[in-house]
Protein backbone atom coordinates (compact mmCIF):
# COMPACT_ATOMS: atom_id res chain seq x y z
CA UNK A 1 0.00 0.00 0.00
CA UNK A 2 0.90 3.65 -0.27
CA UNK A 3 0.50 6.49 2.01
CA UNK A 4 0.51 9.97 -0.04
CA UNK A 5 -0.13 13.60 1.77
CA UNK A 6 -2.95 15.29 1.08
CA UNK A 7 -1.80 16.86 -1.66
CA UNK A 8 -2.03 14.28 -4.89
CA UNK A 9 1.17 16.01 -5.69
CA UNK A 10 3.19 14.52 -2.76
CA UNK A 11 6.02 12.31 -2.56
CA UNK A 12 4.49 8.63 -1.98
CA UNK A 13 5.95 6.46 0.74
CA UNK A 14 5.52 2.68 1.34
CA UNK A 15 4.13 1.06 4.23
CA UNK A 16 2.55 -1.95 5.28
CA UNK A 17 -0.67 -2.64 7.51
CA UNK A 18 -1.16 -0.40 10.36
CA UNK A 19 -1.36 -1.86 13.72
CA UNK A 20 -3.16 0.02 16.28
CA UNK A 21 -2.66 0.53 19.72
CA UNK A 22 -5.32 -1.58 20.41
CA UNK A 23 -3.86 -4.29 18.10
CA UNK A 24 -6.58 -3.89 15.71
CA UNK A 25 -4.84 -4.41 12.20
CA UNK A 26 -5.95 -1.98 9.49
CA UNK A 27 -5.25 -1.66 5.72
CA UNK A 28 -5.09 2.00 6.51
CA UNK A 29 -2.37 3.68 7.57
CA UNK A 30 -2.99 6.68 10.45
CA UNK A 31 -2.82 9.47 7.55
CA UNK A 32 -5.62 7.51 5.59
CA UNK A 33 -7.77 6.85 8.57
CA UNK A 34 -7.79 10.53 9.08
CA UNK A 35 -8.66 11.29 5.47
CA UNK A 36 -11.23 8.57 5.31
CA UNK A 37 -13.17 10.17 8.38
CA UNK A 38 -12.62 13.12 7.06
CA UNK A 39 -11.06 14.19 10.80
CA UNK A 40 -8.99 16.97 9.20
CA UNK A 41 -10.07 19.00 6.22
CA UNK A 42 -10.71 22.65 5.44
CA UNK A 43 -13.49 24.33 7.03
CA UNK A 44 -14.42 25.69 3.30
CA UNK A 45 -13.34 28.95 3.64
CA UNK A 46 -11.87 30.78 0.91
CA UNK A 47 -8.87 31.83 2.67
CA UNK A 48 -7.79 28.77 3.99
CA UNK A 49 -4.06 27.61 2.99
CA UNK A 50 -3.90 24.13 1.04
CA UNK A 51 -2.62 21.54 3.26
CA UNK A 52 0.72 20.31 3.96
CA UNK A 53 2.33 17.96 1.40
CA UNK A 54 3.86 15.93 4.07
CA UNK A 55 1.02 15.54 6.87
CA UNK A 56 2.34 16.18 10.81
CA UNK A 57 0.94 12.77 10.68
CA UNK A 58 3.27 11.26 8.54
CA UNK A 59 6.10 13.13 10.55
CA UNK A 60 5.06 10.91 13.22
CA UNK A 61 5.26 7.77 11.18
CA UNK A 62 9.05 8.68 10.41
CA UNK A 63 10.12 9.30 13.61
CA UNK A 64 8.27 5.84 14.99
CA UNK A 65 9.85 4.12 12.23
CA UNK A 66 13.85 5.75 13.26
CA UNK A 67 13.29 4.53 16.91
CA UNK A 68 12.28 1.11 15.78
CA UNK A 69 16.05 0.51 14.59
CA UNK A 70 18.68 -1.02 17.38
CA UNK A 71 20.72 1.34 15.95
CA UNK A 72 20.61 4.81 13.87
CA UNK A 73 19.86 4.37 10.35
CA UNK A 74 21.92 5.93 7.59
CA UNK A 75 20.49 7.12 4.29
CA UNK A 76 23.31 6.91 2.66
CA UNK A 77 26.33 4.63 2.93
CA UNK A 78 29.07 6.33 4.28
CA UNK A 79 31.50 3.00 4.10
CA UNK A 80 30.89 2.54 0.71
CA UNK A 81 32.93 4.32 -2.12
CA UNK A 82 31.22 7.63 -3.21
CA UNK A 83 29.60 7.56 -6.52
CA UNK A 84 29.79 11.43 -8.26
CA UNK A 85 30.50 12.86 -5.09
CA UNK A 86 27.97 11.09 -3.17
CA UNK A 87 27.81 7.31 -1.32
CA UNK A 88 24.89 4.91 -2.49
CA UNK A 89 21.60 5.35 -1.07
CA UNK A 90 20.69 2.75 1.48
CA UNK A 91 17.49 1.05 1.88
CA UNK A 92 16.14 3.48 4.25
CA UNK A 93 17.41 6.02 1.96
CA UNK A 94 16.03 5.08 -0.62
CA UNK A 95 12.63 5.19 1.27
CA UNK A 96 13.13 8.63 2.79
CA UNK A 97 15.96 10.89 1.46
CA UNK A 98 13.87 12.54 -1.18
CA UNK A 99 11.22 13.17 1.76
CA UNK A 100 13.78 14.91 3.99
CA UNK A 101 13.43 18.10 2.90
CA UNK A 102 9.46 18.22 3.05
CA UNK A 103 9.63 16.79 6.84
CA UNK A 104 11.96 19.84 7.15
CA UNK A 105 9.69 22.25 5.91
CA UNK A 106 6.29 21.23 7.68
CA UNK A 107 8.28 20.81 11.29
CA UNK A 108 9.33 24.11 10.96
CA UNK A 109 6.31 25.74 9.26
CA UNK A 110 4.19 24.74 12.51
CA UNK A 111 6.22 26.81 15.38
CA UNK A 112 5.58 24.59 17.78
CA UNK A 113 6.27 27.56 20.40
CA UNK A 114 3.56 29.88 18.89
CA UNK A 115 1.02 27.47 17.99
CA UNK A 116 1.06 25.72 21.71
CA UNK A 117 2.17 22.55 20.17
CA UNK A 118 3.70 20.16 22.14
CA UNK A 119 3.97 16.72 19.90
CA UNK A 120 7.05 14.39 21.45
CA UNK A 121 8.11 13.21 18.09
CA UNK A 122 7.56 16.39 16.42
CA UNK A 123 9.27 18.19 19.03
CA UNK A 124 12.51 15.98 18.57
CA UNK A 125 12.86 16.56 14.95
CA UNK A 126 12.38 20.16 15.52
CA UNK A 127 15.37 20.17 18.49
CA UNK A 128 17.59 17.86 15.46
CA UNK A 129 16.86 21.19 12.91
CA UNK A 130 18.52 23.41 15.62
CA UNK A 131 21.28 21.95 16.56
CA UNK A 132 22.25 21.37 12.58
CA UNK A 133 21.26 25.03 12.11
CA UNK A 134 18.37 24.31 9.70
CA UNK A 135 16.88 27.87 9.26
CA UNK A 136 13.58 29.17 8.35
CA UNK A 137 14.59 31.31 5.75
CA UNK A 138 10.83 32.20 4.24
CA UNK A 139 7.72 31.97 6.23
CA UNK A 140 5.46 31.68 3.23
CA UNK A 141 7.53 29.35 1.38
CA UNK A 142 9.75 27.40 3.99
CA UNK A 143 13.08 26.13 2.63
CA UNK A 144 15.77 24.06 4.18
CA UNK A 145 19.33 23.03 2.94
CA UNK A 146 18.13 19.41 2.92
CA UNK A 147 16.36 20.35 -0.75
CA UNK A 148 19.78 20.04 -2.17
CA UNK A 149 20.10 16.77 -0.45
CA UNK A 150 22.64 15.50 -3.22
CA UNK A 151 25.35 18.02 -1.88
CA UNK A 152 24.80 17.40 1.73
CA UNK A 153 24.55 13.78 2.43
CA UNK A 154 26.22 13.77 5.40
CA UNK A 155 24.07 16.20 7.12
CA UNK A 156 21.12 13.88 6.48
CA UNK A 157 22.86 10.80 7.83
CA UNK A 158 23.69 12.78 11.14
CA UNK A 159 20.41 14.59 10.84
CA UNK A 160 19.03 10.69 11.11
CA UNK A 161 21.78 9.56 13.46
CA UNK A 162 20.06 12.93 15.92
CA UNK A 163 16.99 11.78 15.88
CA UNK A 164 17.69 8.59 16.82
CA UNK A 165 19.51 9.03 19.73
CA UNK A 166 16.98 11.36 21.12
CA UNK A 167 14.47 8.62 20.89
CA UNK A 168 16.78 6.22 22.54
CA UNK A 169 16.73 8.31 25.90
CA UNK A 170 14.88 7.02 29.22
CA UNK A 171 13.05 10.56 29.41
CA UNK A 172 11.92 9.86 26.05
CA UNK A 173 10.60 6.54 26.32
CA UNK A 174 9.13 7.21 29.84
CA UNK A 175 6.81 9.76 28.03
CA UNK A 176 5.74 7.21 25.11
CA UNK A 177 4.35 5.06 27.53
CA UNK A 178 2.55 7.94 29.48
CA UNK A 179 1.11 8.86 25.95
CA UNK A 180 0.02 5.28 25.30
CA UNK A 181 -1.77 4.75 28.46
CA UNK A 182 -3.54 7.97 27.91
CA UNK A 183 -4.57 6.71 24.36
CA UNK A 184 -5.54 3.79 25.63
CA UNK A 185 -7.96 5.09 28.49
CA UNK A 186 -9.67 7.28 26.36
CA UNK A 187 -10.31 4.65 23.31
CA UNK A 188 -11.55 2.24 26.65
CA UNK A 189 -14.00 5.42 27.66
CA UNK A 190 -15.22 6.21 23.93
CA UNK A 191 -16.20 2.03 23.52
CA UNK A 192 -17.57 2.14 26.73
CA UNK A 193 -20.06 4.91 25.53
CA UNK A 194 -20.80 3.45 22.13
CA UNK A 195 -21.15 0.35 23.72
CA UNK A 196 -23.80 1.53 26.17
CA UNK A 197 -25.17 3.74 23.54
CA UNK A 198 -26.50 0.59 21.60
CA UNK A 199 -27.42 -1.13 24.53
CA UNK A 200 -30.29 1.51 25.45
CA UNK A 201 -31.24 2.75 21.43
CA UNK A 202 -32.06 0.46 18.75
CA UNK A 203 -30.50 2.57 15.91
CA UNK A 204 -28.22 5.69 16.57
CA UNK A 205 -27.73 8.65 13.99
CA UNK A 206 -23.75 9.68 13.96
CA UNK A 207 -22.80 13.03 12.98
CA UNK A 208 -19.19 13.92 12.52
CA UNK A 209 -18.81 18.04 12.58
CA UNK A 210 -15.14 19.79 13.19
CA UNK A 211 -15.80 23.46 14.80
CA UNK A 212 -13.68 25.51 14.01
CA UNK A 213 -12.64 29.90 13.90
CA UNK A 214 -11.97 32.13 11.39
CA UNK A 215 -8.76 32.89 9.84
CA UNK A 216 -9.29 36.13 11.27
CA UNK A 217 -9.84 35.68 14.77
CA UNK A 218 -8.22 32.28 15.35
CA UNK A 219 -5.04 33.53 15.80
CA UNK A 220 -6.17 35.91 18.56
CA UNK A 221 -8.21 33.25 20.74
CA UNK A 222 -6.14 31.97 23.53
CA UNK A 223 -6.69 28.20 24.83
CA UNK A 224 -9.29 29.29 27.45
CA UNK A 225 -10.84 31.42 24.86
CA UNK A 226 -11.52 28.17 22.67
CA UNK A 227 -12.83 26.07 25.70
CA UNK A 228 -15.37 28.78 26.79
CA UNK A 229 -16.65 28.25 23.23
CA UNK A 230 -17.71 24.99 23.84
CA UNK A 231 -18.85 25.61 26.90
CA UNK A 232 -20.77 28.02 25.80
CA UNK A 233 -22.03 25.33 23.26
CA UNK A 234 -22.93 22.77 26.21
CA UNK A 235 -24.91 25.49 27.84
CA UNK A 236 -26.72 27.17 25.17
CA UNK A 237 -28.01 23.51 23.49
CA UNK A 238 -29.71 23.27 26.85
CA UNK A 239 -32.10 26.13 26.09
CA UNK A 240 -35.57 25.49 24.86
CA UNK A 241 -35.21 27.72 22.00
CA UNK A 242 -32.55 25.22 20.53
CA UNK A 243 -34.59 22.05 21.15
CA UNK A 244 -35.21 21.09 17.88
CA UNK A 245 -32.02 20.44 17.68
CA UNK A 246 -30.98 18.49 20.57
CA UNK A 247 -34.28 17.01 22.13
CA UNK A 248 -33.36 13.80 20.77
CA UNK A 249 -29.66 14.03 21.46
CA UNK A 250 -27.85 11.37 23.70
CA UNK A 251 -24.38 12.30 24.29
CA UNK A 252 -21.03 13.01 22.36
CA UNK A 253 -17.62 12.50 22.03
CA UNK A 254 -15.27 15.24 20.94
CA UNK A 255 -11.47 16.18 20.98
CA UNK A 256 -9.69 19.69 21.29
CA UNK A 257 -6.71 20.13 18.51
CA UNK A 258 -4.73 22.70 17.08
CA UNK A 259 -2.97 22.94 13.62
CA UNK A 260 -0.91 25.85 12.53
CA UNK A 261 -3.35 26.38 9.21
CA UNK A 262 -6.95 25.69 11.58
CA UNK A 263 -5.88 27.31 14.93
CA UNK A 264 -7.69 25.33 17.78
CA UNK A 265 -10.63 23.20 16.52
CA UNK A 266 -12.87 20.41 17.98
CA UNK A 267 -13.33 17.42 16.32
CA UNK A 268 -17.47 16.33 17.40
CA UNK A 269 -19.10 12.86 17.16
CA UNK A 270 -22.87 13.52 18.51
CA UNK A 271 -25.15 10.88 18.72
CA UNK A 272 -28.69 11.09 17.94
CA UNK A 273 -32.08 8.50 18.97
CA UNK A 274 -31.84 6.73 14.93
CA UNK A 275 -35.59 5.96 16.15
CA UNK A 276 -36.24 9.62 16.46
CA UNK A 277 -34.32 11.43 13.67
CA UNK A 278 -32.56 10.26 10.56
CA UNK A 279 -31.60 12.82 8.54
CA UNK A 280 -27.70 12.94 9.29
CA UNK A 281 -26.93 16.09 6.65
CA UNK A 282 -29.25 18.18 8.19
CA UNK A 283 -28.74 17.32 12.15
CA UNK A 284 -25.10 17.98 10.90
CA UNK A 285 -25.41 21.21 9.01
CA UNK A 286 -27.89 22.39 12.13
CA UNK A 287 -24.88 21.76 14.39
CA UNK A 288 -22.31 23.38 12.75
CA UNK A 289 -24.74 26.80 12.15
CA UNK A 290 -25.50 26.44 15.66
CA UNK A 291 -21.72 26.85 16.69
CA UNK A 292 -20.58 29.25 13.66
CA UNK A 293 -23.85 31.67 14.37
CA UNK A 294 -25.00 31.07 18.05
CA UNK A 295 -22.07 30.13 19.98
CA UNK A 296 -19.19 32.09 18.57
CA UNK A 297 -21.69 34.76 16.76
CA UNK A 298 -20.33 34.88 13.75
CA UNK A 299 -16.30 33.75 14.80
CA UNK A 300 -16.71 30.66 13.65
CA UNK A 301 -16.44 28.14 10.76
CA UNK A 302 -17.37 24.26 10.17
CA UNK A 303 -17.31 21.38 8.37
CA UNK A 304 -19.97 18.75 7.77
CA UNK A 305 -18.53 15.89 7.45
CA UNK A 306 -21.68 13.60 6.90
CA UNK A 307 -21.78 15.47 3.69
CA UNK A 308 -19.23 13.45 2.17
CA UNK A 309 -20.08 10.38 3.68
CA UNK A 310 -21.27 8.37 0.71
CA UNK A 311 -17.14 9.06 -0.45
CA UNK A 312 -16.14 7.30 2.27
CA UNK A 313 -14.78 3.35 1.60
CA UNK A 314 -15.38 2.88 5.06
CA UNK A 315 -18.38 4.76 6.55
CA UNK A 316 -18.93 4.98 10.30
CA UNK A 317 -21.35 7.72 10.59
CA UNK A 318 -25.20 8.48 9.55
CA UNK A 319 -27.79 6.09 10.57
CA UNK A 320 -26.37 3.15 12.47
CA UNK A 321 -28.57 0.16 13.06
CA UNK A 322 -27.10 -1.91 16.76
CA UNK A 323 -27.05 -5.17 14.36
CA UNK A 324 -24.99 -2.85 11.39
CA UNK A 325 -21.66 -4.67 13.15
CA UNK A 326 -19.70 -3.36 10.31
CA UNK A 327 -20.16 0.24 10.72
CA UNK A 328 -20.49 -0.36 14.80
CA UNK A 329 -16.59 -1.80 14.22
CA UNK A 330 -15.51 1.41 11.73
CA UNK A 331 -17.33 3.81 13.95
CA UNK A 332 -15.54 2.60 17.10
CA UNK A 333 -12.20 1.28 15.73
CA UNK A 334 -11.85 4.01 13.22
CA UNK A 335 -13.88 7.27 13.90
CA UNK A 336 -13.74 7.64 17.69
CA UNK A 337 -10.36 5.07 17.59
CA UNK A 338 -8.76 7.80 15.84
CA UNK A 339 -9.46 10.68 17.96
CA UNK A 340 -8.06 8.46 21.21
CA UNK A 341 -5.17 7.71 18.97
CA UNK A 342 -2.06 7.96 21.21
CA UNK A 343 -0.38 10.73 18.82
CA UNK A 344 0.47 14.20 20.74
CA UNK A 345 -0.04 15.99 17.61
CA UNK A 346 -1.10 19.48 18.16
CA UNK A 347 -0.96 18.82 22.48
CA UNK A 348 -2.47 21.95 23.89
CA UNK A 349 0.85 23.75 26.40
CA UNK A 350 -1.40 23.03 29.14
CA UNK A 351 -0.93 19.70 30.14
CA UNK A 352 -3.98 19.19 32.47
CA UNK A 353 -6.30 19.84 29.53
CA UNK A 354 -8.62 17.20 28.45
CA UNK A 355 -8.08 16.76 24.97
CA UNK A 356 -10.62 13.87 24.76
CA UNK A 357 -14.23 14.14 26.53
CA UNK A 358 -17.16 12.37 26.35
CA UNK A 359 -20.25 12.80 27.85
CA UNK A 360 -22.80 10.19 29.57
CA UNK A 361 -24.97 8.83 27.66
CA UNK A 362 -28.73 10.10 28.15
CA UNK A 363 -31.37 7.77 28.96
CA UNK A 364 -34.36 6.89 27.00
CA UNK A 365 -37.76 8.48 28.05
CA UNK A 366 -39.54 5.29 28.10
CA UNK A 367 -38.08 2.24 29.52
CA UNK A 368 -39.50 0.15 26.67
CA UNK A 369 -37.61 -2.41 25.00
CA UNK A 370 -35.19 -5.03 26.27
CA UNK A 371 -31.13 -5.02 26.25
CA UNK A 372 -29.35 -5.56 23.30
CA UNK A 373 -25.69 -6.91 23.31
CA UNK A 374 -24.55 -7.06 19.64
CA UNK A 375 -21.15 -7.43 19.08
CA UNK A 376 -19.12 -5.87 16.93
CA UNK A 377 -16.88 -7.68 14.27
CA UNK A 378 -13.54 -7.21 13.01
CA UNK A 379 -13.44 -5.27 9.71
Amino acid sequence: MKIQGTDPESPILDADKHIDENGFVVDLSPSDIFREMALDVDFGEEECIPEEPFALSDVEKFVEHIESYTRPPQPWKANHKPVHGRPPLSHFGNKYSGLLGYLVDIVLAAGFDTFYQRSLRCKIVQEAIEELGVQHVNFKRPTSRFLSRFLNWEIENEFIKLIWQKTQTASYKERLRFSRMRAEKNYASGEKFIDEAFSIYSKLLVVRVDLGFKKAVRDNLSLEDVRGYFKEFLKLKRRKQFKGVFEHSVGYIRKLEHKSRKGHHYHLIMFFNGQRVEDDYYYASELGKFWAETVTKGKGVFHNCNANKFGYRRCGIGLIDHTETTKRAVLTKLAMGYLAKSDELCKPAADKIRRFQRSLVNPRKSPAGRPRNAKIETI
